[in-house]
């Protein structure tokens, strides 16, 4: 790429002294136009001198013709006025922008007052006449027409300033009030930065009035396009803060529209990559939307204060980032660990994490920290393509409810069938370890069935022959060799009830199970010989279960059925592994074998014994030939 290149769509209305310019009020001085002692860009403004009336200014036809506000955008105009205490206060009408089709028909909106003006200074203001109802009208307003646009100043009294020219406008311009951010390399010109932007639409020939560097921070307003759909950018900036400016507010309606302040990466080939970059939203109309359509979007040590919704590609990195008092942030499979959301402006029963992806979010969202907002909302959503396991690993979870399906249990499931495991590794809630049921709720009243697994330790066996060869396709069965100190997973329990029907076998236990969707189970003593066997159940009940049996068979089983935990059960890999994760309720050993019987190579049968699987283990065990 070349030098990086900082335009804006903005048109200009009017820029420094005019000729069509017409005077509104009576009771004092003349126009300064042009005005040359004081202005923001070029070499002079239009201003008005000191006056008796109780309302003066005046309004300009800049281009001799009408003109469009494009959708979210806006006038936007530098005024200023320099007594302040004369005014009256911003809901009486203090200062006003008007925008019309004609010097004697035009719309009045209420943009300050004594009461907001802080400083005596220029300020771009902001109104965009196809959102903002006007608060009052003259000579029956705007038909919606545009064409003249001014100022105006309304005092509590008919005594106006005696001294000066307190009142100016200069550079008006009109449009989606856009900045393009384009081109830039790291070398040899370097990458586009805000720096750049400002140096670009902040200087005496060129004010944008949408990105100015004051005491050290940027005040921004509008939309900053990270790269245009036919031009990428190379942007890469670091410790900078920013401000959404506080817009301007007319008090009949909001001045402006919602979409107003926005962030877009475009372009697949934008390079986006922001370090230690603060960023806050002063106002409450327009907050600042984020949307990352295309390209690299690297986001480090970020922090985003009060903004509204983020919307992330699965390719963003967004990692040891804060969003403070900020709606929804939309990450599908993205990288946000070590990320913090705290107190979260989306509406009850939503999320304010959205991940709808199939991509497990191991590896994405470990070691982020939730903190719940004044709603009642889910800490994450977890959407409709979400129906295979998720891990949460090293998160911290404040503030929500550990009721089930509550609004503001602290995840929520949007599946409306199948079943997963949530597996819970070293996450904690309000401060401590979670528990099920307990403090941790999860909301899957949608359908999908979610078993959360606190913790979980892997079992892993990994089977060669007696020269390391790794074997593939050997056979390995482990089930529980004791109770547990009775508070483990089952061992040769005892059976209520097992009956068939259409193929699908019911167990009734005579104690709770503790078991979970897809573990495995052995059956034995059944006194139908079909109904023994190593199955897959699916969970019914905290006492009941169900698997797959022949039709045929009788019922009820008859016998003493008993049946126990079957932790590792299959066929090793490609790699001579054969593993499962489960969180352990107690020490308890495990025993069984592992052979290949089915085809050549063929080996022999190896016991297994582990003293206790609830730590975790790691295997690896040498068959014998048997050809």
């Amino acid at each position: 790429m070349t030098a990086a290149s900082y335009v804006t769509d903005l048109t200009t209305f009017w820029l420094e002294s005019a000729t069509t310019v017409t005077a509104i009020g009576t009771g004092g001085a003349g126009l300064g136009n042009p005005e040359t002692d004081f202005f923001i860009q070029g070499t002079d403004c239009i201003s008005k001198g000191a006056w008796t009336n109780a309302i003066k200014g005046f309004i300009v036809d800049g281009l001799g013709t009408s003109f469009t506000v494009p959708t979210d955008g806006a006038v936007i105009y530098f005024a200023k006025y320099d007594a302040q205490g004369s005014l009256d206060t911003q809901t009486n009408g203090g200062l006003q922008m008007i925008i019309g089709d004609s010097s004697s028909s035009y719309d009045h909106f209420y943009i300050a007052g004594k009461d907001t003006i802080e400083f005596d200074s220029w300020f771009p203001y902001v109104i965009d006449p196809n959102n903002a109802t006007a608060d009052t009208t003259t000579g029956g307003g705007s038909s919606g027409t545009e064409r003249w646009v001014g100022i105006l100043a309304d005092l509590p009294t008919t005594s106006g300033p005696t001294k000066g020219n307190p009142i100016a406008i200069d550079a008006v311009r009109y449009g989606r009030c856009r900045i393009d951010y384009t081109l830039g390399d790291v070398t040899p010109n370097g990458p586009a930065t805000f720096t750049g932007a400002e140096a670009a639409g902040n200087v005496n020939s060129t004010r944008w009035g949408l990105l100015e560097l004051q005491q050290g921070a940027y005040q921004t307003q509008g939309f900053h396009s990270i790269g245009t759909s036919g031009t990428a950018v190379d942007f890469r900036d670091a410790d900078k803060v920013l401000f959404w400016r506080k817009q301007a507010l007319n008090l009949t309606n909001d001045a402006i529209s919602t979409a107003f302040n926005r962030v877009e990466i475009i372009n697949s080939s934008t390079i986006c990559e922001w370090t230690n970059i603060i960023w806050s939203a002063l106002g409450t109309r327009s907050k600042g939307t984020f949307v990352h359509t295309a390209g690299t979007c690297d986001l480090d040590i970020c922090q985003f204060f009060d903004w509204d919704t983020f919307t992330f590609l699965a390719a963003a990195n967004v990692t040891g980032c804060t969003f403070s008092r900020c709606n929804t942030i939309t990450a599908p499979a993205s990288v946000m660990t070590g990320t913090k959301i705290a107190g979260s402006t989306v509406t009850a029963d939503t999320g304010a994490l959205v991940y709808n992806s199939a991509t497990d979010t191991d590896g994405k969202l470990d070691d982020m920290t939730f903190e719940q907002g004044s709603a009642a909302h889910h800490a994450i959503d977890f959407g409709t393509s979400v129906t295979s396991e998720i891990t949460l690993r090293g998160i911290e979870f404040t503030g929500f409810s550990g009721t089930a399906d509550a609004d503001g249990a602290t995840v929520r499931f949007l599946a409306t069938g199948g079943s997963l495991n949530l597996n819970l590794i070293d996450c904690t809630v309000d401060g401590g370890g979670p528990t099920w049921p307990g403090n941790f709720g999860v909301d899957d009243a949608a359908g999908i069935s979610v078993t959360v697994v606190i913790s979980p330790k892997t079992t892993k066996i990994t089977v060669e022959d007696a020269d390391g060869t790794l074997i593939e396709n050997a056979r390995v069965f482990l089930e529980t060799a004791d109770n547990g100190g009775g508070s483990g997973f089952p061992y040769e329990a005892s059976v209520s009830t097992l009956t068939q029907s259409s193929g699908t076998a019911t167990l009734t236990a005579s104690a709770v199970h503790g078991l979970a969707n897809n573990d495995y189970v052995v059956i034995r003593d059944a006194g139908t010989e079909g109904y023994n066997k190593v199955a897959q159940i699916t969970v019914t009940s905290t006492t009941a279960f169900t698997y797959s049996v022949d039709s045929g068979l009788g019922s009820p089983a008859g016998g003493t059925p008993i049946f126990s935990y079957v932790p590792v059960y299959g066929l090793t890999n490609a790699s001579g592994v054969i593993q499962s994760s489960k969180t352990w309720g107690a020490s308890q050993a495990v025993k069984g074998w592992a052979r290949k019987s089915t085809s050549s190579p063929f080996y022999k049968q190896t016991a297994i014994s582990i003293s206790d699987a609830s730590g975790g283990t790691d295997l690896l065990l040498a068959l014998q030939p048997d050809e």
